[in-house]
């Protein structure tokens, strides 16, 4: 009863359905959330609760590798340890230096964290390693072979079940192989058997997921994160209209969904041009009921230099 209550936890853990479930099973701590101008989520993005966005600096035994691409990156000796200030400005800026040579000490520090045991950080941090993961197919076995996966203790499943869900959500041949690659070699059963259910399911696309929970803005955030599409941003913007529904239970979830939009893109625009400039973009490539609130996001912008 215990291995197959875990494996449909995990196993559905970035199934359309649960997406939709999360909207009913956490509302008072989304429509927190969304009061508490939340900017991004707590797990993988730089902008969380933080009075001033700008006050996350770049850290400076980071500041070598970040000037770097992600060649020379490789060539770096990194340090052992990453501390959490760090694992979340890796995340954040990802998309402009690809340091995939940190991968490794970012999963440490997630797992120093607990930020795997946190539900709202689930979901975002398997988002951002699958494109990671389907960025880098020839690194997979290299990374994983770091972590090998050898009790049976729920912490383990919890933790690797994280990453597991990543090489499947990255569905690629080479991240499909290296779940297999580690069915065969983990003495964890409870993983094994997770393995296989996951192979036996199609994940779903982070394109085309229904924006119907908070949680879902992180993940988009995530993935906007790992690669620096702007489809992603412009998926965020579109939610933004639900802020101006009438307030009352029924569109409570909806109403903070479109206020966590907002906010996000609001504190993220300032950490992020290419976000600032997306906005300012829109504005007049928008229906009205988004290119109003995207006006009265721009206006807020710090003006002149500080």
């Amino acid at each position: 009863m215990y291995t197959v209550r875990l494996l449909v936890v995990f196993g559905a853990i970035l199934a359309l359905a649960l997406f939709v479930s999360l909207c009913y099973m956490f509302p008072a701590r989304v429509t927190k959330r969304g009061s508490n101008s939340v900017h991004y989520i707590e797990g993988s993005g730089a902008v969380s609760k933080m009075q001033n966005p700008q006050a996350l600096a770049v850290p400076n035994d980071l500041k070598h590798i970040g000037g770097m691409d992600s060649a020379q990156t490789e060539q770096v000796n990194v340090k052992p340890q990453m501390t959490i200030e760090e694992l979340h400005h890796w995340m954040s800026f990802y998309y402009q230096k690809p340091r995939s040579a940190l991968v490794p000490l970012a999963i440490s520090a997630i797992k120093t964290e607990g930020a795997w045991k946190d539900d709202f950080k689930k979901l975002p941090i398997v988002t951002f390693f699958s494109y990671v993961f389907r960025q880098n197919p020839d690194k997979l076995e290299t990374w994983f072979s770091q972590f090998p996966i050898a009790t049976d203790s729920e912490e383990d499943f919890r933790l690797w079940g994280l990453f597991l869900n990543a090489l499947w959500y990255a569905d690629t041949a080479e991240s499909k192989q290296q779940m297999i690659k580690i069915q065969e070699n983990s003495s964890n059963k409870i993983i094994t058997k997770h393995i296989v259910f996951l192979l036996g399911h199609q994940p779903v696309s982070t394109e085309t997921l229904e924006i119907n929970s908070a949680i879902v803005v992180d993940v988009l955030w995530a993935a906007f994160f790992a690669t620096g599409d702007v489809q992603h941003i412009l998926r965020i913007m579109s939610v933004l209209p639900l802020i101006n529904l009438e307030k009352n239970q029924e569109n409570e979830v909806k109403i903070a969904i479109g206020t966590l939009a907002r906010a996000s893109l609001a504190a993220n625009a300032l950490q992020h041009d290419i976000i600032k400039e997306t906005i300012i973009a829109e504005i007049s490539h928008q229906s009205d009921s988004i290119g109003e609130v995207l006006k009265a996001i721009a206006a807020e912008f710090p003006t002149g230099k500080p």
